[in-house]
Order: structure tokens, then sequence, then C-alpha cells
């Protein structure tokens, strides 16, 4: 006997070893096709649930309830704002999101106001870094819910993101930290290092490096060792 290949079968048996077919298809609704592959009523089945089965509602919509948090994340992911994001950014937002809805999305966006939004973080002290990520999705959340009209204000404006570990210390190598100068106090210069002319412009003339030059101009010759007028 040949083998019938279709596409989009799921089979199963159920309790009473009975084997079950169901058209199964991303996007569209389960249907059950009655009788055995190949036979007349599973393939009107089949090639009506094929050409003919309506796509489902975006997922979850029909469990959740007009005004909640549910409601408005699934009105973002269809919004402009929300599908003109790399599929990346999309992912992650998604995921964080998620996590708020699963927790969170039966409440209502009217009834939120920044105390609530405190509260919410206050719940996560442990864990700042997730904190911070539910207040950044519902910064975007009420963003929307504005542009939408579900509200006029947004209800995380004022309140500050959760203080994570290792903020507050500056960044970059530590200052170090060099020895304190006694002030009014220098340490002399050993005499060896002094020039045998030692006078101020001589010394200060050596250590920038054209000394000799200076030292010779001012070094007194020897038939003038006498100064004028004091011949006795």
């Amino acid at each position: 006997m040949t083998a019938i290949r279709l596409r989009y079968i799921q089979r199963y048996k159920d309790r009473h070893g009975e084997l079950r077919h169901y058209f199964r298809r991303p996007g569209y609704k389960l249907v059950r096709l009655p009788g055995k592959p190949g036979s007349p009523e599973f393939m009107s089945a089949y090639n009506a649930a094929l050409s003919d089965a309506p796509k489902l509602p975006p997922i979850g919509s029909g469990r959740t309830m007009p005004g909640s948090l549910d409601a408005l994340a699934l009105e973002w992911y269809g919004s402009a704002a929300f599908r003109q994001l790399a599929s990346t950014t999309q992912a992650v937002y998604r995921r964080n999101l998620e996590r708020i809805r699963a927790e969170h999305g039966h409440r209502l966006v009217e009834d939120l106001t920044p105390q609530a939004v405190r509260k919410l973080l206050a719940a996560k002290v442990n864990t700042p870094a997730a904190a911070n990520h539910i207040l950044r999705m519902l910064r975007m959340l009420m963003r929307h819910a504005i542009d939408a009209e579900w509200r006029p204000d947004d209800p995380t404006f004022g309140v500050r993101r959760l203080k994570e570990r290792g903020q507050g210390r500056p960044h970059g190598p530590r200052p170090i930290s060099l020895p304190s100068r006694r002030i009014g106090r220098s340490a002399p210069a050993p005499a060896s290092r002094w020039p045998s002319c030692s006078t101020p412009a001589s010394v200060a003339a050596t250590w920038c490096g054209w000394g000799a030059s200076i030292c010779a101009a001012e070094r007194p010759s020897s038939s003038s060792s006498r100064r004028p007028g004091l011949n006795s």
C-alpha cells in the first residue's frame, strides 16, 4: 500500500488507542480530520483546511482584558515603532516584556501610578538590574499608551532607577597617593652639584643646560680682580 505524505498533518493515539489526525499549520486553526488518510472525507476536510483555514488572531489577544497591560503590550508589538526596531532588539524587548506580562499583565493601564511603579521596583531590590529593565520597558509602554490615547500622562516619570552594584565609583584606575610635601621647607641641593661660580644667575643657568657660557661670562678675569678706586 502506497503511503500518503501530506503537509501539516499531526497524528497521535488517544486514550482508547484510536489514531487521530489533525491539520496543524502555524498561524491557522487546529482542524480535526475525519476518517483515514486518503479517504474521501479525509481529503475533503484536508483540502478545505489547506485552502480556506482562517488565520488566527494575535497570540494571547483572545485572553487579554481590554485596557490591561497585556492588551497594551500586544498593541505595541504591532505598532510601527516596534516593527522598525532591529530583530535582535525586538527579541530582547519581547523577552523582558513577557516576564512583566506573566506577573502583571492583568493590571489595568489606567490604574498604574508612580507609587505602584516604585512598589514594583522595590519588590526586586535584591536584583536591581532586573528592576531597571522593568522600569525601562514600562516607560516604553507608557510612551505608546500616550500616543495611542490610552492615558494622558506617564506614571513612570520621575521614578528613579535602582542603584546597581558597582555604580557610584569613578571609572578608570584609582588615583595614586603621592607623599605629602612639607610646606615652607625644601631640601637643599648637594654642594657638590653646584658649579664653581655659585652666583644665583649661574645656578639657574646651570639647571637650564647652558650655564657654562654664562659662568664664563660672569667669572672675573685676573687683571680686573680689584675694584677701581680701591688701590692703596
